[in-house]
């Protein structure tokens, strides 16, 4: 059985903390193809947990808290997927998309909203803001697990636009 090398970085980004979280040691050493996903929710529990779920799907995993963190850590972790909360107190996610979209220099990857709104108007917004997909809260496992093995296998290839 494979054991699982664990650690916690804090990076000091508009003075909200961006955490990485590890991997397996199979994946430290390089022998599989890592995904590096990207967490931002401002609710810490909710962002926690989902942290650690998406490690038991062996990708590396990096959480910010806030939407201008998010925003700040992609270019220090290098996503290729990113998983945003629409419902954020200041700068909310549908801004953090735009924002996130607004640099064209940065290297592909998919940006899903993971929200407990589910409306159609919700769905249009998010593709308005550059989301690739929209996700409603609770996510089953299986599509997260299609998901993450999409990005696996075809590096930050975005899925069908939401809609």
């Amino acid at each position: 059985m494979e054991k699982a090398a664990r650690s916690s970085v804090g990076l000091s980004l508009d003075r909200v903390p961006v955490i990485m979280v590890g991997m397996s040691d199979k994946e430290a050493r390089g022998d599989v193809n890592v995904a590096r996903v990207l967490v931002i929710d401002d609710e810490h529990d909710v962002a926690d947990t989902f942290a650690m779920l998406l490690q038991t799907f062996g990708v590396k995993v990096c959480k910010a808290y806030d939407g201008l963190s998010g925003v700040a850590a992609i270019d220090v972790f290098g996503p290729d997927l990113i998983f945003l909360d629409i419902g954020m107190p200041g700068l909310d996610g549908y801004e953090t998309a735009r924002r996130i979209r607004s640099d064209r220099h940065r290297r592909p990857f998919t940006l899903v909203a993971l929200t407990g709104w589910g409306r159609k108007e919700d769905c249009r917004r998010a593709q308005e803001a550059g989301f690739d997909l929209q996700l409603t809260k609770p996510v089953s496992l299986e599509v997260l697990e299609d998901l993450l093995e999409r990005v696996r296998s075809d590096g930050a290839a975005a899925p069908p636009r939401a809609g």
